[in-house]
């Protein structure tokens, strides 16, 4: 029994001699690491190379080292690069290339992560990354070519090249300039068609479930966050282009409701509704990631909306006429209440509203396109046009206003105009970025 005792006390001895002889061999220092470039606060600008050099050094072993771009958040950017098994130290001397066309300009950090197997040590240099400059790869001009058959060109060097034709009325073009698609509504069948914006192949369609009519797809909105384009169809539903041209029908409206203007925040979808009798109107907010109804105002049914247009992430301008006149009206998300604007518009007639450069957007007015900033203050009094449309394009700062015997090229206050593309039954124009 003794001896027995004397076993069981040998091997406690033992075992605690083991672990205490672990505990003193666990490695509780970390790698060492000194930058040496970029140098703090550096800017590098889309097609740059960012020249990285530091050295790491561990007591023990380097079994890891991660060279990469992060933000604030730790979320990486650009390429990274990866050393395993560096022994004890490593002089690095390398480079990263700005090549994210998506990029945004701002504060990110050339980080180092080294680890020895136990430990983990990151370094960080702040730097500045300008993002790439947008270009305008061309523009389309669609026409009505005939009562059954619309026209797609490019305009380059002062000529016409005729693209395609669909047999169709048309219904509302829109790019995403990010995957390179075009979307086109085809008024005739109620068919939304997704093709390449390069080759002009078709990609995919879906059969819309409304009734045909002139104005079957009457409103279409691009979500600048990421290249989504929403459609409101003539009866029950917004559809959605997304990502490699899935088309899904995203919000469902109640039945007999159809969406008459579209505008997109951060985190909602802004639809004015009608039903089809018009005797009902309304304002409704939609939560953009899930598709469901956030919630929604009525309308005065008298109030004919022309349009509405983003102010922020919870506020929308609706601008339309009543009782001869134009009448301005913001929304707010967090009070779900309209408030007309007491500053001073223009109080003219108007057919439309579309956005120019941020923080501003334009009104056509029966005595001329208005230029407004998003305290509805007048700006400028532009040139006496009715446009169908108006495209703000934001390399140049031009304007094209879409009327039906052509686009007019006009200046950032649409005060004057540069040049005129004649054309017959014009009803858009659509732009092509690079990004």
């Amino acid at each position: 029994m003794i001896m027995k005792d004397r076993k069981v006390l040998f091997g406690c001895v033992f075992l605690f001699a083991l672990a205490m002889s672990c505990k003193k061999d666990k490695d509780t220092s970390a790698p060492y690491i000194t930058f040496s470039a970029p140098q703090a606060g550096s800017t590098y600008y889309y097609d740059d190379f960012l020249s990285v050099a530091a050295h790491i050094s561990d007591d023990k072993q380097l079994q890891s080292i991660k060279v990469s771009v992060t933000n604030a958040g730790g979320q990486e950017f650009l390429q990274s690069i990866n050393y395993v098994d560096a022994g004890t130290e490593k002089h690095i001397s390398t480079s990263l290339y700005h090549n994210d066309l998506y990029l945004t300009s701002g504060t990110y950090y050339v980080t180092v992560t080294a680890n020895d197997g136990e430990n983990e040590m990151k370094a960080f240099r702040e730097i500045q990354l300008v993002e790439a400059p947008a270009v305008l790869e061309k523009f389309f001009i669609m026409s009505q070519y005939s009562s059954d058959l619309a026209q797609m060109d490019t305009y380059v060097d002062n000529t016409f090249s005729q693209i395609n034709y669909f047999n169709a009325q048309y219904g509302k073009g829109m790019v995403n300039s990010r995957q390179h698609l075009f979307a086109y509504g085809n008024n005739t069948s109620g068919t939304l068609l997704i093709y390449d914006a390069l080759d002009y192949s078709l990609i995919s369609f879906v059969q819309t479930n409304g009734t045909s009519s002139s104005d079957y797809f009457n409103c279409a909105v691009s979500d600048e966050s990421n290249g989504d384009i929403y459609y409101g169809a003539d009866i029950n539903q917004i559809w959605k282009v997304g990502a490699n041209a899935s088309i899904n029908a995203a919000i469902v409206l109640p039945d007999n409701f159809f969406a008459h203007h579209l505008a997109i925040s951060d985190d909602f979808v802004f639809a004015s509704t009608r039903n089809i009798q018009n005797t009902q109107q309304t304002i409704s907010v939609f939560n953009k990631s899930t598709g469901a109804l956030f919630q929604s105002l009525a309308i005065d049914v008298a109030y004919d909306l022309k349009g509405i247009t983003l102010i922020d992430d919870n506020r929308i301008l609706l601008i339309g006429n009543q009782d001869g006149e134009s009448l301005f009206k913001y929304y707010n998300t967090e009070t779900n209440a309209l408030n007309n604007v007491f500053t001073f518009y223009n109080t003219s007639e108007c057919t439309g509203v579309w956005p120019g450069a941020e923080g501003y957007f334009f009104v056509a007015h029966n005595e001329g396109i208005v230029k407004y900033n998003n305290d509805a203050e007048m700006l400028s009094n532009g040139l006496q046009l009715t446009p169908l449309n108006m495209v703000y394009e934001k390399v140049s700062g031009q304007v094209f206003a879409v009327t039906a015997d052509g686009v007019h090229l006009l200046n950032s206050s649409a005060t004057s105009e540069s040049d005129f593309i004649a054309t017959t039954n014009c009803r858009d124009v659509l732009l092509l970025y690079n990004k």
